[in-house]
């Protein structure tokens, strides 16, 4: 009895395994005390450091600060992922649109785009979403930390995949 029970548990849980797929998200750019009195003062130029809300669907999912990273697991199907430097919805601004195949795994870069770096310029900064390949995910952000989970909604923590590294490509 304990052997069938052991069975089936092992079974339901490597089917359900395979109903979802990987979605890791890494955040660009550093934020130094330098960088931060640059933005304050107004003089920063280049791409502003990716911290963002990233949202899946229109629930608030994780706040990714730049050069942390986020591995998730979403069940298979269509899936809408967006960021906002804002805490709120971007309300559709830059959405991303995936379907997350069983056992899939996906990379996304974030950035912030704008036409200055920082909103609190007074300007909108809209993050973005941008599939890269693993190997290209590997080359900018092998040395990224994972997000702390304090910085993910609580009602999310369960779909984070819990790592001490950047993944590696299969």
């Amino acid at each position: 009895m304990r052997i069938a029970a052991l069975c089936l548990f092992v079974l339901c849980f490597s089917a359900s395994a395979q109903e979802s797929g990987t979605v890791t998200i890494y955040a660009t750019g550093e934020w130094s005390k330098k960088t931060q009195a640059k933005a304050l003062l107004g003089t920063f130029k280049g791409d502003a450091p990716s911290f963002a809300t990233l949202f899946d669907g229109k629930e608030k999912f994780a706040y990714i600060l730049p050069g942390q990273f986020i591995s998730i697991e979403l069940p298979r199907g269509k899936h809408v992922l967006s960021a906002s430097r804002e805490f709120v919805y971007p309300d559709g601004k830059a959405p991303v649109e995936l379907t997350i195949e069983p056992g899939g795994h996906y990379f996304y870069r974030m950035k912030v785009r704008g036409s200055k770096a920082f909103a609190w310029q007074g300007h909108q900064a809209i993050g973005h979403l941008d599939l890269v390949s693993c190997k290209d995910a590997q080359d900018e952000a092998a040395g990224h930390k994972p997000i702390s989970l304090k910085n993910v909604e609580k009602n999310k923590r369960s779909a984070v995949v819990d790592l001490d590294s950047f993944p590696k490509c299969k």
